[in-house]
């Protein structure tokens, strides 16, 4: 397996220091999302997929072409992994008629960082086997993605990061 760190470090940390106030403190009413939140998605893009291994509690990351498409409010993402390719996988996420779930899921923040959207969900479920409290964060510019999955046993414990995907468009789009 390949081991390295994020690829967009830098800009993943001032993204998690705009979002990670509690929902509560924001000020602003939440924004529902739109199809041209989605658009920064659309392509081909290489990166890695970097998760917390439930064994050794290493970090891991493998390498991870996504193909993404949208039709209206869906975008279908289609992960081929090089080197595994029994985990390749394709799956649909659409925003809701209102805008405020994406995946069925509740959207708790959204927004913009220049010219790069994001947005955030939180919900319960489970992580290797038990209840908890998940979060994941979606950005998406026209250079990169980052898709975080995080999760906590209660309000009061700090997030653990479980994977991220962080992809780069690829030189030929």
């Amino acid at each position: 397996m390949i081991r390295h760190l994020p690829l967009h470090a830098g800009l993943w940390l001032f993204l998690c220091a705009c979002v990670s106030s509690p929902v509560d403190e924001v000020s602003e009413p939440l924004r529902p999302l739109t199809e041209s939140d989605l658009d920064f998605g659309v392509g081909t893009w290489t990166g890695a997929l970097s998760y917390l291994d439930f064994t050794s509690g290493e970090a891991v990351a493998i390498p991870l072409d996504l193909e993404v498409s949208q039709s209206g409010p869906c975008l279908t993402l289609s992960l081929d992994f090089p080197l595994e390719p029994g985990a390749n996988s394709s799956e649909q996420r659409c925003i809701s008629e209102e805008g405020f779930m994406f995946h069925g899921k509740p959207v708790v923040l959204s927004g913009n960082i220049g010219a790069a959207a994001f947005f955030e969900l939180e919900y319960e479920g489970q992580d290797n086997g038990l209840p908890v409290q998940k979060r994941e964060v979606y950005q998406f510019s026209g250079a990169s993605i980052t898709i975080e999955t995080a999760f906590r046993t209660s309000k009061d414990d700090a997030w653990t990061v479980r994977n991220t995907i962080d992809v780069e468009r690829t030189a030929a789009e």
